[in-house]
């Protein structure tokens, strides 16, 4: 499995904090959707190391799913 599109969506909040929403589609066009708070983080630098963990999460399932466990 590849993810082939992430797309982010920032929400500023008053306390300085950022809601951050990725939406990472892959390539059969399988959407995640991932929701969490930014303080002081890299946003995109945090939304592709997601994306990375991501893909490697699709493959073991797709093994398991091969190998029947």
């Amino acid at each position: 499995m590849s993810i082939v599109s992430t797309t982010i969506e920032q929400y500023p909040q008053a306390s300085g904090a950022i809601d951050v929403v990725e939406r990472h589609t892959d390539h059969l066009g399988q959407r995640y959707m991932r929701m969490w708070t930014a303080r002081g983080h890299d946003i995109q630098a945090t939304a592709a190391a997601h994306a990375t963990e991501l893909e490697t999460q699709l493959a073991e399932q797709e093994i398991n799913e091969v190998l029947g466990g």
